[in-house]
């Protein structure tokens, strides 16, 4: 569809249009997690398709994959893979891709990959307070590109808090569990 197309629609108004339009292309270039969340898989969130992104690198290489590796990945399991495999067995989901491609909508992963060593490998880490330098999705992506698993509430199994300022409940939590608390200072110089 070219931009032309769209200035035809009834209704809309041609500078609507024409950013509509602009937002559609750019879209096509997003990584392409967000496209495998969008597409609805069953059990298939937005984290499990980061991780199955960042193993496999294009959704047409995970439409190929098989299971056992699927389920192999840390935190996804048996239950995800088998909805892969029924979801990729279908002949709709094939065209679908086919589509998409000839399209031009980017199919590969984009983000950042982890590297097995990183600093934070394993470690599950709550954010908490208002942080002053980052914003809370800045931080997020940090820490998740260090190896961290962000999570939204502390527990037995949080092994680091970040706290910024007015930080509450959840650093009063950690510090009665004994769990490690750092800054926003110390998490910009990793």
């Amino acid at each position: 569809m070219k931009e032309d197309d769209f200035l035809l629609l009834e209704g809309v108004k041609e500078k609507s249009a024409s950013k509509l339009y602009q937002a559609i292309q750019a879209s096509k270039e997003n990584s392409a997690e967000k496209l495998l969340f969008g597409l609805g898989i069953r059990h298939v969130g937005s984290k499990a398709s980061q991780l199955l992104l960042q193993h496999f690198h294009s959704i047409e290489n995970l439409a190929q994959a098989d299971p056992e590796e699927v389920a192999s990945i840390e935190s996804l399991g048996s239950v995800i893979a088998k909805s892969l495999q029924t979801y990729f067995a279908t002949e709709g989901s094939k065209i679908l891709l086919d589509e998409l491609k000839e399209a031009g909508v980017n199919l590969d992963y984009k983000g950042q990959t982890v590297v097995a060593d990183a600093a934070l490998s394993g470690l599950t880490v709550v954010l908490t307070g208002k942080l002053e330098r980052l914003t809370r999705s800045e931080a997020k992506s940090k820490l998740e590109s260090l190896g961290a698993k962000v999570t939204g509430s502390v527990s037995k199994k949080t092994n680091l808090v970040v706290a910024g300022a007015d930080a509450g409940s959840k650093l009063q939590k950690a510090q009665e569990l004994g769990i490690e608390v750092r800054d926003e200072v110390w998490l910009e110089s990793l």
